[in-house]
């Protein structure tokens, strides 16, 4: 059985070229700067491989402020949080408008369903993102 890391653990967990923690944080930091500039571009939304590019902003912050430190997503939680800053700033409007929407499906990570929250990315859920980014950043 196969199975694939996604985002910053895949250059942690690389078996041939391992990063370290900082090395790791500037990759993935970077690669989300790169997609949240294209999420932005109206000539990319154009392109149909490259529409609705903000689902991985989502995606991103799931990963980040969803899942306590005991999981595998979160144990690296503190080392999503520039890419986050970065989506935020960059694309943090369409971010929200997806949210504030409630029609964007999420599976949502053990912190989020903790506090009984549901399957779909909602106003509700942007503000639990909001509050455990600062709990994040405070430390």
């Amino acid at each position: 059985m196969m199975f694939s890391l996604a985002g910053l653990e895949a250059y942690l967990y690389n078996r041939r070229s391992p990063a370290t923690i900082e090395e790791a944080k500037a990759k993935w930091r970077s690669i989300n700067i790169y997609v949240a500039l294209l999420s932005k571009s109206p000539q990319a939304q154009q392109i149909p491989a490259l529409a609705g590019l903000s689902r991985l902003g989502i995606r991103t912050l799931a990963m980040a402020l969803e899942y306590s430190a005991e999981t595998s997503v979160g144990k690296n939680a503190v080392c999503h949080v520039p890419a986050v800053m970065e989506w935020l700033r960059i694309a943090g409007d369409e971010l929200e408008r997806l949210c504030v929407s409630g029609e964007e499906p999420w599976r949502g990570g053990d912190l989020w369903l903790a506090e009984g929250g549901g399957r779909v990315c909602d106003e509700a859920r942007w503000k639990f993102w909001r509050a455990r980014l600062v709990e994040l950043v405070d430390g």
